[in-house]
């Protein structure tokens, strides 16, 4: 979404962070880390959220979800002074997504247009769920609560139990 009009950044939220967002006036950085992590595509902005570490990322594997994409655009001007004050870099993250890190609260009064679009996605599945949130353990491992075998299996970071994806699904949004 980048063009000579200057640079367009998508990010996906829940329900429940749109409206924070809308009573604040601002993204701010602290919901991330670092930075807040803009991506150049709605497509992005949804493959990002999924890979994140939330309860709703978790229950997007199973479960149709609703996502709010938070749109802004920033001209030449605002995007050059951004890059000067070192507020900004072009970033691909670990899933290969392009965007740019913002590194301060960003305030949506300071854009030059901001959007809101609503997208509902479909399932991801327990597999792809678990493959975005972290690296298996074992390839060929047995799950400690199905029995399933040989499949891949991921440590619980609670109890250090090695779960399939499916019960490793299960045990994030329901922790013991």
């Amino acid at each position: 979404m980048q063009d000579g009009d200057g640079l367009c950044g998508c990010i996906a939220f829940s329900e429940e962070g749109k409206n924070e967002i809308e009573a604040s006036g601002l993204v701010r950085k602290e919901y991330f880390g670092r930075y807040i992590p803009w991506k150049d595509s709605i497509d992005g902005a949804l493959g990002a959220v999924t890979a994140s570490g939330t309860k709703e990322a978790a229950r997007a594997a199973r479960n149709e979800t609703t996502w709010q994409i938070l749109l802004v655009r920033n001209g030449d001007t605002k995007l050059g002074n951004a890059f000067v004050k070192n507020r900004i870099d072009l970033s691909r993250d670990s899933g290969g997504r392009k965007g740019w890190n913002w590194k301060d609260d960003f305030v949506l009064a300071r854009a030059d247009e901001v959007q809101w679009l609503t997208v509902t996605h479909p399932p991801i599945g327990v597999t792809v769920w678990a493959e975005k949130a972290g690296k298996p353990e074992n390839h060929k491992g047995r799950c400690s609560r199905c029995s399933g075998m040989p499949v891949p299996v991921w440590k619980e970071w609670s109890s250090k139990e090695l779960l399939c994806a499916s019960c490793w699904n299960d045990a994030y949004q329901n922790p013991m």
